[in-house]
């Protein structure tokens, strides 16, 4: 490394002399012993930043920016837990581990994501004679000989006959649309026919969203519209082997409807249309997800949605650097006896999964409601905002479906309300084990903060376990603390 010892006036130092004051340092001697001194002294460069965790040399720097000190656990960023002795993080096989009080947390952190978590919505996604696929009259549906791009699957033919009519394959699909943007995408190919027509409407919404493509070259053969509560149509296709194109639709959705009306014509922009009845296209797996990219194809064979886990790089060993807290439950692995319950077919469970010791069991066939609900120590104040996370493990293994009182796999209560904790997220542990959250802004007063499955929910069971309330100012908790 090479210093340039010359000011912009080509002399040594700002006087021209050495040092500031033109004397070998402060005394004029070789630093201050009269001898060179090359020990390293932050405070000798200019500028400097110098952070400690207690102390600064300099008088305006009194109060830490970051306590990196285990010894002093007071700062603004707390690295260890907020009482100092019942903090979590995750160790290097992604278990939920206690820490050792007053010292750093090492989390190991999800690392890149290589692939994103998907649910496919649509149920019996490539078996088109299976409920709750509907066909219009006029139109007949025959499985081939022909193999699909989904592994082991056949593909479909949708012909339509010689009668001028409304000529479809629908599937209705139950989801909160509200604001939400889906993206439809169909494995399809000609069979005799070269274009394929999407059309959608939102169940107790207003308008409808279309779009028509070429099976040919997968251009747009009839542009994207929308109208009412639909938005921001867009399209796109994949060229796979053997003629086949993945094709893709995008829109949003602004209306609170429950749901999405999906239809397939096998024609582009001619809804009513006069088919010879040998003509159509080939279809081979439907997908719906939320979001605008198209995920790998996620085949469900099952009358609910199934959803595939996120991939990750290898685990990142990180700092565990966050704003201390307060859990505000009793009881973070409840009991049913030490819980607020709903529903006789919860069960306890005891065994140890990743670092948490007790768990509750919800049934997967629902007859009747079943709910948790931990014990607040601290009440909700009306004013802040809060999270109220729990960790879930699926019975099949799968992705949880965080939704309404008809959507979903279950629902996460704060202030009462399923719709205000409709805010929130997901965080995939691996293994099967996830991290699911509500977010509320600044809910009433309530003692009503629970999970809660439905009995018009779907029919997956889960056990859950790690609950934890807590104050925040955006949407993410903190990491688990054990109560």
């Amino acid at each position: 490394m090479i210093v340039d010892l010359l000011d912009g006036g080509g002399k040594l130092g700002p006087t021209g002399k050495l040092g500031p004051t033109g004397k070998l340092g402060a005394t004029g001697k070789l630093l201050e012993a009269g001898i060179l001194d090359f020990r390293y002294d932050p405070t000798r460069l200019d500028p400097y930043l110098y952070v400690t965790a207690t102390s600064s040399p300099l008088d305006v720097l009194q109060t830490p920016v970051l306590d990196l000190d285990p010894r002093y656990p007071a700062g603004d960023i707390a690295l260890i837990t907020a009482t100092n002795s019942s903090g979590t993080y995750i160790n290097a096989d992604g278990d939920v581990t206690a820490a050792t009080a007053n010292t750093v947390r090492i989390d190991q952190t999800r690392g890149e994501e290589l692939t994103p978590a998907a649910i496919n919505l649509f149920v019996n996604s490539n078996d088109y004679d299976e409920s709750p696929w509907i066909l219009t009259p006029n139109i007949t549906m025959t499985e081939t000989a022909t193999a699909s791009p989904v592994a082991g699957k056949n593909a479909f033919s949708l012909v339509s006959d010689n009668l001028a009519n409304s000529q479809r394959l629908i599937q209705v699909i139950t989801t909160d649309v509200s604001g939400n943007t889906y993206t439809v995408s169909i494995h399809a190919k000609p069979f005799g026919y070269t274009q394929i027509f999407i059309y959608v409407t939102a169940l107790g919404g207003t308008g409808t969203t279309t779009i028509g493509l070429s099976l040919a070259d997968g251009t747009v053969a009839s542009p994207a519209a929308s109208s009412g509560d639909f938005s921001s149509p867009s399209a796109s296709s994949e060229e796979l082997a053997d003629g086949w194109y993945r094709v893709s639709f995008t829109f949003t959705v602004a209306s609170a409807g429950t749901g999405l009306n999906i239809s397939t014509y096998p024609q582009s922009s001619v809804t009513n249309l006069d088919g010879n009845g040998v003509d159509g296209i080939l279809i081979g797996g439907h997908q719906v997800e939320s979001g605008s990219a198209t995920t790998d194809y996620i085949l469900n064979e099952t009358s609910v949605p199934i959803g595939v886990s996120a991939t990750h790089g290898p685990r990142v060993p990180m700092i565990l650097a966050e704003p201390a807290v307060v859990q505000m439950l009793s009881y973070s692995e409840p009991t049913i006896a030490q819980a607020t319950t709903q529903g006789a077919g919860l069960t306890d469970d005891a065994t140890d999964d990743r670092g948490l010791g007790h768990w509750i069991q919800f049934p997967g066939d629902v007859s009747g409601n079943h709910s948790v609900q931990p014990a607040l120590t601290t009440p909700i104040d009306g004013v802040s905002d809060y999270v109220l996370s729990c960790f879930i493990r699926m019975d099949d293994g799968g992705v949880p479906v965080v939704g309404t009182s008809n959507v979903g796999d279950m629902s996460l209560f704060i202030n009462g309300s399923a719709t205000a904790g409709t805010a929130g997220g997901i965080e995939d542990l691996g293994g099967g084990l996830y991290r699911v959250w509500a977010y509320s802004v600044a809910p009433a007063v309530s003692t009503v903060n629970k999970i809660r499955k439905y009995t018009n929910q779907s029919t997956r069971g889960f056990k859950v376990s790690g609950f934890q309330m807590e104050k925040v100012t955006s949407n993410n908790p903190s990491s688990y603390i054990p109560a």
